[in-house]
C-alpha cells in the first residue's frame, strides 16, 4: 500500500500499560491529536477475539508504534498471553518505527531482564525520555522523531472494508469514552475507570446481523448429550444424544481409517455446526463459532466450509469466524438451558448413513 510519506508520518499506535500509564498515555494522545496526528489509543480491556483483531489490524495499518515504559510496565510481559507483549511482538514483526518512551520512574538497567525473546529487538531502537515538567519540549522531540524517521521500507496493510468500518465504530466509542473519563477526572482520585465494550454493540451500529454458535457437552464425551445452539435473534438448538455421536464418528472412522481420534471429533463437530446452520432462518452476515479445539482453528474452519459446500448453503468463508466467545454470549446461555432441561431442543439429531 503506497501513501505519501507526510501522510504516513501522521499515523500512530500508542501501546501502554493501563494500570501505570493511562493518564500519561492520554496526555500524549491528546497532544498529538491537537497537532493533527491520527492516533490509535485503546482504553477497553481486550476480552473478545474480535477486539483483538481490530487492534492487531491497527498496528499493521500504522507506521509508528509508541510504547510507553513506566516502572512495572514490563513485569507481566514474561507471560506469553500478556496483551502488551503481543502488541510489541506484532510491531516488531511488522517492522514498525518503534519509539520507546520512558517515564521518569523507568530505569532501563533494572528492566533489561525483561527484554528477552522477541522483545529484545526493542533495545535496538532509540529510547526517548519524557518529562512531565517540560512536557511541551518532550512532545516537540517526539514529533521530530516521528517526522524524521525513514519509512520507505514500512509496508502498510490495507484493512478490509468491513474491518475498517468496525474499527471506525470502535475508535468512535473509544473517543466518546475518553471524553466521559475526562469530564469526571479528579486530581485526588486518578484511578482508571473500567471500560469494556460489547462486540455485539459494534455490529448493531453497522446494521449487521451476527450469529453466535456455542457447544455444551463435548463431542468426545460418549456418556452425555451435546447441545449446539445458534443465537441471532431467531435461536435454534440441536441435541445430539451419545449414541448418535458414536454412530457418526464410527462412520467417519470407516471412511478415514488413518485419521486420529482428535480429527474424527473435529470432523463431527464441524458436521453438527452445519446441521445447525441449515436450520438458521434469519439472514446473517457473520457466524461466530466458539473455539472448542485450540490450535485446530484452521482445520475446523476448513471442515465446516467443506460441509457447507456439500449442503448447498450459500455461506462464504469470510462469514465464518472461530473465536473465544465470552461465556455470557446468548448462544452459550441457550445451550446451557437446553442441556439442563429448562428448554426443549428444537431438533434431536438422528444419524442416517449416507449411501
Amino acid at each position: 500500500m503506497k501513501k505519501q510519506i507526510s501522510e504516513m508520518n501522521k499515523s500512530i499506535f500508542i501501546s501502554y500499560r493501563r494500570k501505570s500509564s493511562f493518564w500519561f498515555a492520554k496526555s500524549i494522545f491528546d497532544k498529538l491529536k491537537s497537532f493533527g496526528y491520527d492516533v490509535f489509543f485503546d482504553i477497553a480491556r481486550i476480552n473478545n477475539g474480535e477486539f483483538a483483531e481490530i487492534i492487531i489490524s491497527q498496528i499493521w495499518a500504522r507506521p509508528h508504534f509508541i510504547i510507553i515504559l513506566d516502572e512495572g510496565t514490563l513485569e507481566r510481559t514474561v507471560n506469553e498471553d500478556d496483551w502488551l507483549r503481543k502488541e510489541i511482538t506484532v510491531a516488531i514483526m511488522a517492522n514498525r518505527n518503534i519509539i520507546p518512551i520512558t517515564t521518569e520512574s523507568f530505569y532501563l538497567e533494572s528492566n533489561k531482564k525483561y527484554f528477552v525473546g522477541s522483545l529484545k529487538k526493542v533495545l535496538d531502537f532509540q529510547f526517548l525520555e519524557s518529562s512531565r515538567v517540560y512536557f511541551d519540549a518532550f512532545i516537540n522531540k517526539l514529533i521530530e522523531r516521528l517526522e524524521g524517521g525513514e519509512l520507505t521500507e514500512i509496508e502498510l496493510k490495507v484493512i478490509p472494508a468491513y474491518e475498517q468500518k468496525l474499527s471506525n465504530v470502535f475508535i468512535n466509542k473509544v473517543e466518546i469514552n475518553l471524553k466521559q473519563i475526562e469530564s469526571t477526572y479528579n486530581e485526588q482520585d486518578t484511578s482508571i475507570p473500567e471500560r469494556s465494550f460489547d462486540i455485539s454493540d459494534l455490529y448493531k451500529d453497522l446494521d449487521l446481523v451476527v450469529a453466535y454458535i456455542d457447544l455444551s457437552g463435548k463431542i468426545d464425551c460418549k456418556k452425555e448429550d451435546s447441545i449446539i445452539a445458534l443465537s441471532n435473534g431467531k435461536d435454534f438448538s440441536l441435541k445430539i444424544p451419545p449414541e448418535e455421536k458414536i454412530s457418526l464418528i464410527n462412520s467417519n472412522k470407516k471412511s478415514h481409517p488413518k485419521r486420529s481420534i482428535k480429527w474424527l471429533n473435529l470432523s463431527a463437530f464441524a458436521f453438527f455446526i452445519v446441521e445447525v446452520l441449515k436450520n438458521s432462518t434469519r439472514k446473517t452476515d457473520y457466524f461466530f463459532i466458539d473455539n472448542e479445539y485450540y490450535g485446530n482453528e484452521k482445520e475446523l474452519k476448513s471442515l465446516v466450509m467443506n460441509n457447507i459446500k456439500k449442503s448447498g448453503l450459500r455461506i462464504k468463508s469470510s462469514q465464518i469466524r472461530i473465536r473465544d466467545l465470552d461465556k455470557n454470549n446468548t448462544a452459550h446461555e441457550y445451550a446451557i438451558k437446553v442441556k439442563r432441561g429448562k428448554l426443549i431442543p428444537d431438533k434431536v439429531f438422528c444419524f442416517v448413513k449416507e449411501d
